[in-house]
């Protein structure tokens, strides 16, 4: 039986797209690739631990290990380090004391948790995952795909243009190419953004007879935002996207009687 990082190799490669620890240890399962045994470790933190010891970018890597197979994308997913050119292995390549960083950020009981960072983060993985549920007919535009199906699926839907920066989702139809933004920062900064996104598609990317469109996500829409668009209504528009939140089961109420 193979060890268990060949395993990951294996699932990664067939799959052709960057995976979380969740998704390979369900194909693991369901395949019954690995034997776990019965040890107090979970399937899932074992193959976490396989998967960090081989990762370029994880402060769990074997420093002595040459044959680092992934990269970590983000907390969440991960991909084949052999799909990454030379300088882009590089920039995945981080000290551990900057992972530790990372750790901490997306920790719940970090003294410092930057909340709008992890909702964007968890509004990009519930974006990219909806593509292949319902190709995100609810923006307007029908069915829509990745792009580039093999460029995109590596780094959760986005497109790195290498000129103007790096596009959260980048999407089509048969007619039309659709540049999707998240709203992180000031209204002024995300509207000159995706306009230069656009902008880059038209003169890069967009055949003949195509049309391109920008939408920006955001959860919270204001005047600001639907002033700067208005001259540029019929190319940028907005979208808002609602996430509800509540407290479920609280054991103390529970305890109590309450």
């Amino acid at each position: 039986m193979k060890n268990h990082h060949s395993v990951i190799y294996d699932i990664l490669k067939s799959a052709n797209k960057i995976l979380t620890i969740e998704d390979i240890t369900k194909i693991i399962i369901e395949n019954n690739l690995i034997i776990f045994g019965t040890k107090s470790s979970t399937p899932q933190h074992v193959v976490g631990t396989a998967l960090k010891r081989r990762t370029i970018n994880s402060n769990h890597t074997y420093t002595i290990n040459k044959n680092l197979l992934f990269y970590r994308y983000d907390n969440f997913y991960f991909g084949l380090s052999e799909w990454l050119t030379e300088e882009e292995k590089k920039s995945y390549t981080i000290t551990v004391e900057k992972n530790n960083e990372l750790d901490s950020e997306y920790n719940p009981n970090a003294d410092l948790l930057d909340t709008s960072l992890f909702l964007e983060k968890e509004w990009h993985q519930w974006l990219y995952k909806h593509i292949s549920v319902n190709g995100l007919e609810a923006l307007g535009f029908g069915k829509l795909r990745l792009f580039d199906e093999d460029k995109q699926s590596r780094f959760i839907g986005k497109y790195n243009t290498k000129e103007v920066g790096e596009i959260d989702l980048l999407l089509r139809n048969d007619k039309e190419i659709i540049v999707v933004e998240l709203k992180r920062k000031g209204v002024d900064e995300t509207v000159g953004q995706i306009c230069r996104y656009v902008g880059w598609v038209e003169t890069k990317l967009k055949k003949k007879n195509e049309k391109v469109y920008g939408i920006i996500i955001a959860q919270d829409i204001d005047k600001k935002l639907e002033y700067a668009i208005k001259p540029i209504k019929e190319h940028v528009f907005y979208q808002q996207l609602e996430m509800n939140i509540s407290f479920g089961k609280n054991s103390k109420i529970i305890k109590q009687g309450i």
